[in-house]
């Protein structure tokens, strides 16, 4: 290990409430949409956002793909807040992946999922 890295290493860390650590990096805009996130509850809402941005970009690749990997993150994140076991994690995956590639064919066969 560098000195610089064996430094930083003992230093000690400033303690900072866990929405601070965030914040100090977001613009105002962005502060007050994370300050109005930290109060919802559920994933109806995001459920919504990704439907509302999957239907945007159905038949574009390169914008379904980082989608995708938003839903992937927002799985593991859930799975792991609530202490999901590996077996209710591989539902909850499969049950995600299952409503995205219906949701996808939907839109790319020109439906608008009603």
């Amino acid at each position: 290990m560098s000195a610089k890295r064996a430094a930083r290493a003992a230093a000690p860390t400033p303690e900072v409430a866990p929405a601070d650590f965030y914040r100090s990096v977001l613009s105002e805009a962005e502060r007050a949409a994370f300050d109005a996130a930290l109060r919802v509850e559920g994933i109806d809402q995001e459920v919504a956002v990704l439907r509302t941005r999957l239907r945007q970009v159905a038949g574009d690749e390169a914008g379904f793909a980082p989608l995708l990997k938003g839903l992937a993150m927002l799985v593991r994140m859930l799975a792991a807040k609530y202490r999901l076991a590996p077996a209710e994690q591989d539902q909850v995956v499969k049950a995600a992946e299952e409503m995205l590639a219906g949701l996808r064919e939907d839109l790319k066969g020109g439906s608008d999922g009603r």
